[in-house]
């Protein structure tokens, strides 16, 4: 993939779709292809997201979010993305009615789906809620002091417990005396099992690095006292449901 070709199709789909932001998530590997991967924001931050995908980095195309039988069934399929969305993976059922199968496309769709609702975070006050309910990056986050950045509890999910309700979460997530507008997240630390992150930096400590046992391959950055941080995975698509059992 061409940095200069990325870069023009970030731009094209930011005027085709009117995004605020295009981001290049990460790779999946393929048999005989692989996958990049991209995401569209719009003017809510975490309410509004569009997704693409491309084998070639030149042709991208919108993935349509999974419907609720392929959510369910995604931690059936056992065998490698091929690469090609046309495919189908044959799994077996748990209902006992033998094999199904799943479009790749679709399959894509629901790891996409998954994952992005596990591991997109960020660090804590990098996002501000309107009054009027819209999530907005914030411009005024420099980067979080160094003995911040390296605790867990220092990023947030970028997700809504009830995204239906704007401020239903600050009720229960933001301390007493807390500013609403920015403490309405869900810490990491808090995730289950205990130990599904871990957090390293550099000698210097110049860089802090955060990685998801539940998703091999996804790491995330941040900068400390700068405003930097950004993410990437590379791997299978495949979710470590063995996890709880292995820490």
């Amino acid at each position: 993939l061409k940095q200069q070709q990325l870069y023009k199709d970030r731009r094209g789909k930011n005027q085709e779709n009117k995004f605020s932001s295009v981001a290049f998530l990460g790779k999946v590997f393929g048999t005989e292809k692989d996958y990049y991967i991209a995401q569209g924001r719009g003017e809510d931050f975490i309410r509004n997201k569009m997704s693409f995908y491309s084998t070639d980095g030149y042709t991208w195309r919108l993935l349509f979010p999974p419907s609720e039988d392929t959510l369910k069934y995604f931690h059936l399929v056992r065998t490698r993305f091929r690469g090609d969305p046309t495919s189908k993976h044959r799994y077996h059922g748990r209902d006992g009615n033998g094999k199904a199968e799943i479009k790749e496309e679709h399959r894509l769709s629901a790891f996409l789906k998954l994952m992005d609702f596990e591991t997109a975070i960020g660090p804590k006050n990098s996002l501000m809620i309107t009054p009027k309910g819209i999530i907005n990056k914030n411009p005024y986050f420099k980067g979080l002091p160094t003995d911040e950045a390296l605790k867990l509890e220092s990023y947030l999910h970028y997700r809504l417990p009830d995204s239906d309700v704007s401020f239903a979460p600050t009720t229960l997530i933001c301390p007493p005396g807390g500013d609403r507008a920015l403490q309405f997240l869900e810490p990491i630390n808090r995730d289950y099992p205990p130990g599904c992150w871990t957090l390293q930096s550099d000698a210097l400590q110049e860089v802090v690095t955060i990685k998801s046992l539940w998703w091999p391959g996804f790491t995330f950055y941040h900068i400390p006292e700068t405003g930097e941080y950004n993410s990437i995975y590379m791997g299978f698509g495949e979710r470590n449901d063995d996890l709880p059992f292995m820490v």
